[in-house]
């Protein structure tokens, strides 16, 4: 599994995971789905880990926690049949499971910053079959949005990629009710092939698991 640095890194998680807000949010996904319960701690701490080399701004670093932490929120609106059906959603069942990262979105209106809901609504938009906004849609706002592109923009994107690196990684590399923990050889293969971001984010993941695997 990854290495992580659990000083600061330990501390900003503990201090988000305090809040009363957010320990009702995970209650209900612990309750509905362990797993991607589990899995959200997991991307949580990762992408809050890979934000401490990247970012100063201590506000978008809690912003990234709170994305990582809360990025599968929407998961408790998702029939657990389709969470935990052991085998490939049909069409139906994969359409319904793509509006998680929407069901999110709107879930957490009010709750937190906008920019929380971004990371959230948009953690899988930086893969070959990106939803719930497709490609096209994508490049669509990304167009308009390139003339008039501020630093706050560029953080928010950034932001964004470091929780989908962080959570195609956990979704590779722990085993699953349906498949086993990926290699690092297959892990890495998996990450250049789908993720569609910045690949320097896949190098900073892939430092750690190596980090995590060297003897005490």
């Amino acid at each position: 599994m990854v290495g992580i640095n659990y000083g600061q890194t330990g501390e900003l998680i503990l201090d988000v995971l305090r809040e009363e807000g957010v320990q009702q949010h995970l209650a209900k996904l612990r309750a509905h789905h362990y797993e991607s319960y589990t899995h959200s701690l997991r991307v949580g701490m990762l992408a809050t880990d890979l934000g401490l080399d990247y970012f100063t701004d201590q506000g978008v670093l809690r912003e990234l926690c709170y994305g990582g932490i809360l990025h599968d929120i929407g998961k408790v609106q998702i029939s657990l049949g389709i969470l935990v059906k052991p085998k490939d959603l049909d069409k139906e069942e994969w359409s319904i499971m793509q509006q998680h990262p929407r069901l999110g979105f709107e879930m957490l209106s009010g709750f937190c910053s906008e920019n929380v809901r971004q990371i959230i609504v948009a953690h899988h938009e930086y893969q070959i079959d990106p939803y719930p906004r497709n490609g096209e849609e994508r490049r669509r706002r990304e167009k308009l949005e390139d003339s008039r592109r501020t630093r706050n923009d560029e953080v928010l994107e950034a932001a964004i990629q470091l929780v989908a690196v962080a959570d195609a990684y956990d979704a590779l590399a722990t085993p699953r009710s349906y498949k086993a923990a990926l290699s690092l050889e297959e892990i890495e293969e998996g990450l250049r092939a789908k993720f569609t971001g910045d690949h320097k984010f896949i190098d900073m993941v892939l430092e750690r698991h190596e980090d995590s695997e060297q003897p005490v």
